[in-house]
C-alpha cells in the first residue's frame, strides 16, 4: 500500500480504537461539519482526538487540501488564510499555529476510510468524499497540530 504519510505502528492500534469511539459519537449529533475556503473542519470540538502520528506535505489540489496522499479535515476552529495559503489553528490548539500548503507537517491524528466517514460525526462527509474523488485519493485523514 502507498501513503506518502507515515504512521507510527504502535499508534495504529491506538487510532483504531479510537475511530470505533468516535463512530458512536463522542462529538455529539451535528453532521454537517463547516468550511473555510479548502479548510474541512469539525462542527465542534470532539471529546478524543485519534492518537497517531500524522507526517505529509499540505498540498493544494482542485480545491481540496491534501496531507500527503490523503484528504485531511482538522479540528473545529482551524481556518483559511487565502493570503498566506495556510491552515490557522484556534479553538483548544495554539492561536499562533499554521501550516502553509507546501510545508511538511508532523502532528497527531488519524486516518479514515470512505465508508467509515458517513459514521463521523461533527463532519461534512460529502465534502470529504468530493475532494476523495475529485483528487484521486486514497483516504482521509484527521490531523491536528501537537506539541
Amino acid at each position: 500500500m502507498r501513503r506518502a504519510v507515515g504512521v507510527g505502528a504502535a499508534a495504529v492500534g491506538v487510532a483504531a480504537v479510537l475511530v470505533a469511539a468516535l463512530v458512536v459519537g463522542l462529538g455529539g449529533s451535528d453532521n454537517s461539519g463547516t468550511t473555510d475556503g479548502p479548510v474541512i473542519t469539525l462542527a465542534g470540538d470532539w471529546d478524543g482526538y485519534p492518537a497517531a502520528e500524522v507526517t505529509g506535505r499540505l498540498t493544494l489540489v482542485d480545491g481540496c487540501l491534501l496531507l500527503g496522499r490523503s484528504v485531511v479535515f482538522w479540528p473545529h476552529g482551524a481556518s483559511w488564510d487565502a493570503d498566506e495559503q495556510a491552515v490557522e489553528f484556534g479553538g483548544d490548539f495554539d492561536d499562533s499555529t499554521a501550516v502553509t500548503v507546501g510545508a511538511m507537517f508532523t502532528g497527531g491524528g488519524g486516518f479514515f476510510s470512505a465508508g467509515t466517514l458517513s459514521r463521523l460525526t461533527s463532519i461534512d462527509a460529502d465534502a470529504l468524499l468530493r475532494c476523495v474523488r475529485t483528487t484521486g485519493a486514497d483516504d482521509t485523514v484527521m490531523a491536528y497540530p501537537s506539541g
